[in-house]
């Protein structure tokens, strides 16, 4: 629910401020913007910042990512490449040290569910509770607002956020 609070504050102190805190005090894993970037492995879990907000994705290869769109109530399950899942955002990845991580079997998943009709909703049946069903196999249906960093890094041994090399 922090994430939705925080988003009307960025009007007055700059987005760049409220995603510097929410990675700081609120994030249990470190995000390195800058630095050395990583290309993805597939399965690893990808997101990007989205007006204060974040969207989550996982990748499948080829540049492609496989995600919820959240475009309206009754949204799909789609596969796009990274320049249509994140037009002009920086689009971070799972990784563990400086190396990027992934799981097949989320990959495997996602790719199974695409082109699914969804029931989205901001709170629950979003983009982040996506990724945790493809990790875990089984449907979600509880509120998520933030990006499920805990969970990508119980399951595929994550523990930090590296920008995408291109």
């Amino acid at each position: 629910m922090l994430p939705f609070i925080l988003a009307p504050l960025a009007g007055f102190v700059g987005a760049a401020v409220v995603d510097a805190f929410y990675e700081v005090f609120l994030d249990d894993f470190d995000t390195y913007r800058d630095g050395t970037p990583v290309k993805p492995v597939r399965g690893s879990i990808v997101w990007h910042d989205m007006f204060n907000l974040a969207h989550t994705g996982i990748y499948v290869g080829n540049g492609e990512v496989v995600h919820l769109t959240g475009k309206t109530s009754t949204s799909s399950i789609e596969k796009e490449p990274f320049d249509k899942f994140a037009p002009g955002w920086t689009i971070l990845v799972s990784s563990k040290g400086t190396s990027a991580v992934g799981c097949e079997r989320a990959a495997a998943y996602a790719e199974k569910c695409v082109g699914e009709k969804r029931d989205y909703n901001l709170f629950k049946h979003n983009c982040h509770g996506f990724i945790v069903e493809c990790l875990t196999g089984i449907k979600q249906d509880e509120v998520r607002t933030r990006k499920p960093s805990k969970e990508v890094a119980k399951h595929i041994g994550m523990d930090c956020w590296r920008r995408l090399d291109k």
